[in-house]
């Protein structure tokens, strides 16, 4: 088998939406969105074995059959702000996206949270296609787990999201874009970033060092698979389980940041208020043609922020205190989230 170089792997999301857990799209449009690494956890078998058996009398075991299988995977990227929109778009579930001007001439997307008791708990599901220069594969209802968005104190925004499928199929019959997407970065530099939490605003003093925010949901595996939910054929022991249904259980968004610790007063305001907010906004370069004017940008607000913990750590000869923060339900979720971007590829 040749090897296959880092460079060559390829991989690619679903324009479109599934309709149901296995419910392939018919004609998936593929977009490939650059991405600065991926780590592939796929046909993971769980089985069971007779190892140490009353009676068998052996330590090892001499058979063994399959239970199930299960597929995981992880991007991280450099936040160009359509990822951004896209993967968080799928966590949240509920895509909401309008043109801007007559010819329309930019996008905003504002997506929601599903409501479980109107909207299910089923995700937002959607493909993925991947192409090692050998073999494609197609990964079926998939769904984001986590989002990991990180800002450093210089550069561009980063992200990191864990997906899990409930099938790997044979991939052929799909074409691979060409080429990546054309994207567009968000920043966190002073000039184009605002930063306010519990009314300080950490960016106007020059002392925020990073900023984290992780968007998080249960997708619990014990309830994925059912009796009569996809068992291969009975006595075929390398074979195993698929999964009938993917649900998501408790989701969270949490928040920290690390700051230069100057004085008492503001970290007393923070360590001891009952709750306050966080509101953030990156931005990148101007949209071209856009009418009314906007950038490329990608902002949040949360508007019930508890304090969670307290770290101090050094940076050089200074220190630094890093504060954790619960984003608690207000009106109808912890965090309400907007993007800016000029593509109308994200979704249909």
């Amino acid at each position: 088998m040749p090897l296959v170089a880092r460079q060559d792997l390829k991989l690619a999301v679903s324009q479109q939406s599934e309709s149901a857990p296995l419910q392939p799209i018919t004609t998936p449009t593929w977009i490939r969105l650059p991405l600065t690494d991926v780590r592939l956890n796929l046909d993971q078998l769980e089985s069971r074995d007779n190892a140490g058996r009353i009676g068998a009398g052996d330590e090892f075991p001499t058979e063994s059959r399959a239970l199930r299988w299960t597929h995981e995977l992880t991007l991280t990227f450099e936040g160009h702000v359509e990822g951004l929109a896209y993967f968080i778009n799928r966590f949240m579930g509920i895509v909401n996206n309008a043109s801007v001007g007559t010819p329309a001439t930019h996008r905003t997307s504002s997506p929601s949270f599903i409501n479980p008791s109107t909207g299910g708990r089923t995700p937002n599901l959607f493909e993925v296609l991947i192409d090692d220069g050998i073999e494609k594969r197609r990964l079926i209802s998939c769904a984001v787990q986590r989002v990991r968005i990180a800002v450093p104190e210089l550069d561009r925004v980063t992200a990191e999201v864990n997906i899990v499928a409930l099938d790997n199929v044979d991939g052929s019959a799909q074409t691979m874009p060409a080429s990546e997407a054309t994207v567009n970065y968000v920043y966190a530099h002073a000039d184009n970033t605002v930063f306010t939490v519990l009314g300080i605003n950490e960016i106007a003093s020059r002392r925020l060092r990073s900023f984290e925010l992780v968007f998080e949901q249960e997708i619990p595996r014990d309830v994925q698979y059912v009796i009569g939910g996809g068992f291969r054929t009975t006595g075929q022991i390398e074979s195993g389980a698929k999964p009938s249904r993917m649900i998501f259980a408790n989701r969270r968004v949490t928040a920290s940041f690390v700051a230069l610790y100057e004085g008492t007063e503001e970290i007393s305001k923070i360590r001891d208020q009952s709750a306050g907010s966080l509101s953030a906004t990156f931005k990148g370069g101007s949209i071209s043609g856009a009418s009314p004017a906007a950038d490329y940008e990608f902002s949040l607000n949360a508007p019930k922020v508890k304090f969670a913990s307290r770290t101090f750590e050094t940076v050089g000869d200074i220190v630094a205190i890093g504060v954790g923060m619960s984003l608690l339900k207000a009106g109808a979720a912890p965090v309400s989230v907007s993007f800016n971007f000029d593509k109308d590829f994200l979704f249909s």
